[in-house]
């Protein structure tokens, strides 16, 4: 009898343990926890790493294009040329839109958007401050040969 209850409380720690693995946690901890505590063990176990994937996607940094900066960027740029993103300046020549401009990837050689931070070919990452630096060139070129 005393044996049967070890043996079904180790199966309980083993289980735990196998369950806190899939969620990323201590094992030897769970299995402990699961021992004492049996069924109870398992679903802490399952509760406390389901809190922890939570928890992680709440901690990931928006994406680098959709930060204020750099929309404040953007925007700076296409007001300096005195028209919104889609409207025409004074002159009628098009307004100045990285939105709809392309860049060449250094690694692939892909055409990817302006903005993008990573290439959706190769996966190539660009930092903001590249990104920022090759939007900033663009206005410069737009400068001396706007589009018509």
């Amino acid at each position: 009898m005393l044996i049967g209850s070890l043996l079904i409380s180790l199966i309980f720690g083993a289980l735990t343990a196998f369950v806190a693995s899939e969620k990323g946690l201590s094992v030897t901890l769970w299995f402990v926890i699961g021992t004492f505590l049996g069924p109870l063990g398992i679903l802490a176990a399952w509760r406390m790493g389901s809190r922890v994937e939570k928890h992680s996607k709440k901690s990931k940094p928006i994406h680098p294009e959709e930060s204020l900066q750099f929309q404040t960027l953007v925007k700076k740029l296409q007001y300096e040329h005195n028209a919104g993103p889609h409207q025409k300046n004074t002159n009628g020549n098009a307004a100045f839109n990285p939105n709809k401009m392309t860049k060449k990837c250094p690694q692939c050689c892909g055409r990817i958007k302006m903005k993008a931070m990573v290439c959706d070919y190769c996966g190539h990452s660009f930092t903001l401050t590249q990104v920022q630096q090759q939007i900033r060139e663009a206005w410069q070129q737009f400068k001396q040969h706007p589009l018509s």
